[in-house]
């Protein structure tokens, strides 16, 4: 399978509670089992990340910086999105010097045990710049977890768009791809959590509060 071409990006915040540690080990298990699969894998994280983390990434990120706001955007201080966002633009600035054309984007805290080199084939044969699931309406785009042509993602949600976030991320990469004129080129899965039938179950839930338990495989 052609997979040089993509990389992915594992964004994480692991907080300041007592699940620190499980949360820490979500990720790596998550980055161990992608890059295992041999698909590049760079972590971004607003947590400190670990040696042995760092040892199952081909990059790892750390940006201790997880502000809610970008130069005051947007105007309300409780989007968390936005941090999330600065996180995936941190990989993909570190991604450009190895010229890939696509990534595939996940949380720390989703299922790790699927097959990534088929789910990037997959997501390539839609023939579109973005994968993605929705919210239960038609108003938004999926940041949880996506597949997408980099230019397409650097032209749709730079962080230029970050005053669009006074709603939520989904919500604002929706309103920019609609406004662009470029929603031809997105492909929706049939649900948030499934991504081309992949579960892609969230282990933490409540802003990251209430941890699940997680299938460290």
């Amino acid at each position: 399978m052609a997979i040089n071409d993509t990389a992915a990006i594992i964004t994480a915040f692991f907080g300041s509670d007592n699940n620190f540690l499980y949360k820490q080990n979500m990720a790596r298990t998550l980055c161990r089992n992608i890059k295992n699969s041999g698909v590049f894998t760079c972590l971004a994280s607003h947590s400190t990340i670990d040696e042995q983390t760092q040892k199952y990434t081909n990059i790892s990120l750390y940006d201790a910086d997880n502000s809610f706001q970008i130069n005051g955007q947007p105007t309300v201080t409780h989007n968390h999105g936005v941090a999330e966002l600065t996180s995936m633009h941190n990989a993909v600035n570190s991604l450009k010097r190895f010229g890939f054309k696509y990534i595939l984007k996940f949380p720390f805290d989703v299922n790790p045990d699927l097959n990534y080199p088929q789910l990037i084939e997959d997501c390539k044969a839609t023939g579109k710049h973005l994968v993605s699931g929705r919210w239960d309406n038609d108003i938004t785009i999926g940041t949880f977890a996506f597949f997408a042509n980099i230019d397409f993602f650097l032209e749709t949600f730079s962080l230029n768009e970050v005053y669009r976030c006074n709603k939520d991320l989904e919500y604002a990469w929706f309103d920019s791809v609609k406004e662009k004129g470029l929603m031809e080129h997105v492909h929706f899965c049939s649900g948030y959590n499934n991504f081309l039938g992949n579960n892609m179950t969230q282990f933490s839930e409540g802003a990251g509060t209430k941890v699940l338990e997680y299938p460290f495989v």
